[in-house]
This record gives structure tokens, C-alpha cells and sequence, in this order.
């Protein structure tokens, strides 16, 4: 019997390109167009337009497939991480690829900190915002309490006594005000303080990254001058 063919995924095509060939080597003018696309994909991630950090990866990776250079998320990513981590351990170092790294993580801490400034100021303003609608809703129920105690004291007619004031209609009018306004609120809050606290996330893992490479560089000094026997 003849084995079925299993149809060719995106992958597999792509591979087989033979003008979309993977470099074992990225050329100069690769990297650099890779620092292109990952400067305008970090940022999207910065402002919510991508997601995830895999997200990310897989962006620019098919967005430097569109220029002719086929490189998984994988690859573009470690690359990545071995020209930052370059550039960090020699901060000084020169050359076309270490100057767009600076400029990539300058801009990147320098969005990532407008964006948190911005987002604290929307809570602040959405707290004050709600702080008045609740302050009218509340105004609203004494009014509705009010003009029910009066009907309560000057009963004219049967529909009126009906309709006099119960502890469990204001009960009721009270916790339908809080609730209608008050989950929006939260839902926004929850959502806006993720955010923050993924962006605190992210800076902590860069700070913990550079400061390991202190460590090592410090480490490796001192190994050079007990070498040299240097005091």
C-alpha cells in the first residue's frame, strides 16, 4: 500500500524556499535589520500592541522573512541577547551594532517610564472621575430618601402610603448604585495595575541581568590581577 502524503505545513514550505536560504552566520547587514525590527516590535510590546514576549519573537521573525532573511523566533532572540549582553559587559565597546543596541534600550526605558507616568495619572483620573459620580449618585438617593420621608409625613392619598420609605428599598437602591458603579472602576484599575506590574517585572529582569554581569566582569578581574599579582 502507498503511504498518504501529509500535506506541507507553512514551515516546511518555507524551509524548502531556495531564495529564502537561513545563514549559518548573520551577515552585517542581517543584524542590522534586525535591530531594526526588534526596535519597532519592543515598543509595540511596550504600548499593548503585541501581547507577549514570544509574541514578540515570532513578530520579527516574519517580518525579517518579509525582507528576504529567514530566522526562527528562536534565533532572532538569541542574537539579541548576546549583542545586549555584549554591549552591557563593555558599555564602551563602539561599532554600528553596539550603538543601536544603546539607542534600542535607552528608548525602551525611556517609553516603558512615560508609559508607567501615563498610566498612573489615568488611575488618578479615573479615581477622581468616580469620586464625583458617586458624590451625585449619593445626592441622588438622599433626594429620592427625602422626598419619601415628606410623602411619609403628608400621606394625601392610598398610592402614596404605598409607595412610603422601607429600609429595605434603600438598602436595595444603595448596594444597585454601588455595584453598577463601582465594578467598571475595578475592572479598569485590575487591569491597568497588571500592566504596571508586568512592566516592573520586566525592568527587575533587566536589572537583575545587568547586575549579574557586574558581578562576572567584577570576577574576572580579580581573577587577571591575582594572575598578574596585582594588589
Amino acid at each position: 500500500m502507498k503511504r498518504n502524503k501529509e500535506p506541507i505545513g507553512p514551515t516546511a514550505k518555507r524551509a524548502k524556499e531556495s531564495n529564502k536560504i537561513a545563514p549559518k552566520l548573520w551577515k552585517r547587514e542581517e543584524v542590522l535589520v534586525l535591530l531594526d525590527v526588534y526596535e519597532s516590535a519592543l515598543l509595540q510590546l511596550i504600548n499593548r500592541t503585541i501581547e507577549t514576549e514570544d509574541d514578540l519573537w515570532i513578530t520579527v521573525s516574519e517580518n525579517l522573512y518579509d525582507q528576504g532573511i529567514d530566522a526562527s523566533a528562536v534565533r532572532c532572540q538569541s542574537k539579541w541577547n548576546l549583542l545586549q549582553k555584549t554591549y552591557l559587559a563593555n558599555p564602551g565597546i563602539k561599532g554600528a551594532f553596539f550603538v543601536k543596541v544603546k539607542q534600542i534600550l535607552d528608548t525602551a526605558a525611556s517609553v516603558e517610564e512615560r508609559t508607567v507616568e501615563s498610566l498612573e495619572e489615568e488611575l488618578k483620573e479615573e479615581i477622581r472621575q468616580e469620586g464625583a459620580e458617586n458624590t451625585c449618585k449619593e445626592e441622588r438617593v438622599e433626594d429620592e430618601i427625602v422626598a419619601e420621608e415628606i410623602v411619609m409625613e403628608f400621606p394625601h392619598t392610598e398610592e402614596h402610603t404605598t409607595n412610603s420609605l422601607t429600609t429595605e428599598r434603600v438598602a436595595e437602591l444603595l448596594a444597585g448604585e454601588s455595584e453598577a458603579g463601582l465594578r467598571p472602576l475595578i475592572e479598569r484599575l485590575c487591569g491597568k495595575i497588571d500592566t504596571l506590574t508586568e512592566m516592573q517585572h520586566r525592568q527587575e529582569a533587566r536589572l537583575r541581568e545587568v547586575y549579574q554581569m557586574q558581578r562576572t566582569n567584577e570576577d574576572h578581574l580579580l581573577k587577571i590581577k591575582k594572575h598578574l599579582n596585582i594588589a
